[in-house]
């Protein structure tokens, strides 16, 4: 602890843990309540999050798996200003996402696949052999850089932002099923327009997610919605070629 003129104190805190996460601190106590946290850090270090989650006051019952994380975050008067904060993890299995769960009913309504193709949050889950998650904060808002799950039968991608003050968010997800085109609807029309063809290409369907994020309005969204880096991220991860499909709009480009 540091003692500062006018009354300012410091108080730094180089080593605890919370619910097995190690954590270090450092707390002005001053007429703004600036503070930083430093989380987790070091990649060798693994957690799990079905023993995590419980222990901070989240119900079990969400994901499965190990993850590392990496995060330091820092606010003043009640509100984060800046930061980053990342994770990540290598094989597990989301069980239940209210969010997920309603994304994929908005989806399945196309009828671009049978039932079965769908991931399962109801059952045994949705397991996923990579989560891949990279964000930063300002102004109090949580802005999402890359989100990555590769699941099982297809891809998740998303992008955006969600306000810390309300947990309002602005969200772009991707939907990127592993079958091509041609598997899904071999010369079917869309709207005049024939896809498909002799290379093998993928469909990618953006879904928008806005409002609450306990209940946000679910809507199919536009290839523009979609810029250059969120691109490149899917391209990198795809290794195809890809054609991003919008049921809700009639150009379909």
């Amino acid at each position: 602890m540091n003692l500062y003129p006018h009354g300012e104190i410091a108080l730094e805190i180089t080593s605890t843990n919370m619910c097995s996460i190690a954590m270090t601190g450092l707390l002005h106590f001053d007429s703004e309540l600036k503070y930083e946290l430093g989380i987790g850090s070091d990649p060798s270090v693994v957690y799990q999050f079905q023993q995590v989650l419980p222990c901070l006051g989240i119900k079990q019952s969400l994901v499965q798996g190990d993850f590392t994380i990496d995060a330091t975050l820092k606010g003043k008067g009640g509100k984060w200003t800046s930061g980053k904060a990342a994770a990540y993890s290598k094989r597990g299995r989301i069980l239940k996402m209210e969010l997920l769960s309603r994304i994929f009913r908005v989806v399945n309504i196309t009828d671009l696949f049978f039932s079965s193709d769908m991931p399962d949050l109801s059952g045994k889950g949705f397991p996923y052999s990579k989560m891949d998650l990279k964000t930063h904060v300002e102004n109090n808002k949580l802005i999402i850089d890359k989100a990555v799950i590769r699941g099982e039968g297809l891809n998740l991608f998303a992008k955006g932002e969600i306000e810390l003050d309300g947990f309002q968010c602005d969200l772009t997800v991707l939907i990127a099923p592993f079958k091509t085109i041609d598997n899904i609807m071999a010369g079917l029309p869309i709207v005049g327009q024939v896809i498909g063809g002799d290379n093998p290409t993928l469909v990618t369907i953006p879904v928008s997610v806005k409002g609450p994020a306990n209940d946000p309005e679910i809507t199919f969204a536009g290839p523009g919605d979609i810029d250059g880096p969120f691109l490149w991220l899917v391209k990198d991860v795809l290794k195809l070629p890809f054609y991003i499909l919008n049921p809700g709009r009639p150009d379909n480009r």
